[in-house]
Order: C-alpha cells, then sequence, then structure tokens
C-alpha cells in the first residue's frame, strides 16, 4: 500500500468525501427524478391515484385512501382528546388535594396560637420563600400563598422518604409527559404545512385520456392529456383543476382561453378564478420544475 493511501485522511480539514462519509451533523441529498412522486400518484399510498380527488390547496389523492386516513385521524382525535381530559381531572384533582392541604396547615397554625400558652412562629418561618417575595403577595392572600408553599414541600419530602422505588408514582425518573391539546379537525400533510381537510370539500378530478397501453408486466399504463391543446401531460407540467367540474387543463389553456371565458372548455360549466385550482406536483428534478429538490436530515453536529 502507497504512502498516500495509507496517510489520506491525515488532512487538516475535512475533504467532500470524507464528509460524505461521516454520520455526524445535517445530512443533505439531492433528489433526482426516481425520488419524486408521478402528477397522478397519490400522496399516501405513491401510486397511480384509483378514483383520484384533490383537497383545496391541490394535493392529489385516491378517495380510498383519503377517506381511510380521516376515518384513522378522528379516531386518533378521540383518544388523544380522552387522555387530555383526563389528565386535567388529575391536575384538578392535585390543585384540590394541596388545596386542603393548606387549608388544614391554616388551621392547625390557628389552633397553635389559641390554645399555646408559648409564642409561636409565624408561618413565614416555616417557609423557604424570600422576604421580597413575601411582601409582594397582597395581605389577604399572604397566609394561604405560604401555607401552599408549605405544602407543596411536605408532599415533596414525603414522596421522597418513601424508598418503594418499584411503585411507578415513585419512580425517581418518573415524569408523566404532559399531553398538549390536540387539534380537532383531520389535517393532510401532503405540503410542508399541514391544513384542515374536510370530505365534503374534496374535489373529484376528471383527466382525460390520450392513450391506454399494456406494459409487459401486463400492467395498465394510461397517458393524460389536455382536452384542449391535446398536450401531454408530464412532471413538468402545470395543471389546472376546475373546481366545479373536476377538468384538467394545461396552464398556458388557462391563460389564453379559461380566464377570458370563466367557464370549462369541455362542459362549459361555470368556473372563476377561484375556482382554478393548480394542482401540486413534486417536479422532474431540475430546479425550474421541482418544488422539493433537496431531502434534509439534522443530527448531531461533528466535533
Amino acid at each position: 500500500m502507497s504512502r498516500h493511501s495509507k496517510n489520506n485522511t491525515a488532512l487538516g480539514f475535512f475533504t467532500y468525501a470524507e464528509r460524505q462519509k461521516l454520520n455526524y451533523g445535517t445530512q443533505k441529498l439531492r433528489l433526482g427524478r426516481e425520488s419524486l412522486r408521478d402528477f397522478d400518484a397519490c400522496f399516501l399510498c405513491l401510486q397511480k391515484a384509483r378514483s383520484p380527488v384533490i383537497c383545496p390547496k391541490g394535493h392529489l389523492m385516491c378517495k380510498e385512501c383519503i377517506y381511510e386516513s380521516i376515518l384513522t385521524q378522528k379516531k386518533e382525535i378521540a383518544r388523544q382528546t380522552k387522555l387530555y381530559e383526563l389528565q386535567q381531572d388529575e391536575i384538578k384533582n392535585e390543585k384540590i388535594k394541596k388545596d386542603q392541604m393548606a387549608k388544614d396547615i391554616l388551621i392547625k397554625q390557628f389552633e397553635k396560637t389559641q390554645n399555646s400558652y408559648l409564642e409561636v412562629k409565624p408561618l413565614k418561618a416555616h417557609t423557604d420563600m424570600k422576604e421580597s417575595e413575601i411582601k409582594d403577595i397582597p395581605a389577604s392572600e399572604r397566609e394561604k400563598k405560604i401555607a401552599l408553599d408549605i405544602a407543596e414541600k411536605q408532599a415533596n419530602k414525603s414522596n421522597s422518604n418513601m424508598n418503594c422505588f418499584w411503585i411507578p408514582d415513585l419512580t425517581p425518573e418518573n415524569n408523566p409527559e404532559q399531553i398538549k391539546k390536540v387539534e380537532l379537525h383531520p389535517q393532510c400533510y401532503a405540503g410542508e404545512k399541514s391544513h384542515k381537510i374536510n370530505i365534503k370539500k374534496l374535489i373529484p378530478v376528471n383527466f382525460s385520456i390520450a392513450k391506454e397501453s399494456l406494459t409487459s408486466t401486463g400492467r395498465k399504463e394510461v397517458i393524460y392529456n389536455c382536452p384542449c391543446c391535446v398536450r401531454t401531460f408530464t412532471n413538468g407540467t402545470r395543471l389546472i383543476v376546475l373546481k366545479n367540474c373536476g377538468h384538467v387543463f394545461c396552464y398556458d389553456c388557462k391563460k389564453k382561453f379559461l380566464l377570458k371565458s370563466q367557464k370549462c372548455m369541455l362542459c362549459e360549466k361555470k368556473n372563476k378564478e377561484k375556482d382554478m385550482i393548480e394542482l401540486e406536483r413534486e417536479g422532474t428534478g431540475f430546479s425550474s420544475t421541482t418544488r422539493v429538490a433537496e431531502a434534509k436530515r439534522a443530527g448531531i453536529a461533528f466535533q
């Protein structure tokens, strides 16, 4: 083995090849055409969409896939909502317990002052609260706040004194995760930011078929085109779906004909500019037509 090949990683800086071999830091990868979804493929199952529909943002999906996704999300929302409500009940019960402990401390303190012959130390002598903090509390709530602080200290002390580490509540690292309030509506996750989705707002898509053929494996292959200019659709073609009828046209036909006539060229249904939804596509891999050209994975930086 030559001297160069033995010392090829002994430089004072990282070369591009060395950086590619590392698993540290943020990993970036340029996406090619093979990594991008076809314009007529469902974003959920990644296959050619069956009974295609789009959401108001232009994301294409199978009717069956999106119905199943919405149903699953609704079940998960119901489960998370139930857990959230149980957690809120536990928090309320914990607060009631602390308030009761504080009341008991105040009652005991009052009884001591009434029945004792010796001078009884005030409540603030039993707390770690600073004098400035106590002064900031209104006089009417001062005793109660101090009693609450003492009750909390006593509860923590009693828990720490118990060495029954096998009990789930007394496990040292047991910190129940706070459940956040969940979204109450199913979401569409096709874009960079999720948005609300509703079955009633889904729009059926009617592609115009230019050619049908069978591949060598016996799979049916369908080629779509624009019904107006007969242009074949590809991943590089900007497509417009009409909301009221579902017919699909290319972007050039929209500018030349649809915006002027304000109606579909096939069925003559009225479609205003707001009813013309651009179909979201992932592109061809080239920067001019690709929305997501790079995949990124964050990691720990190399040190």
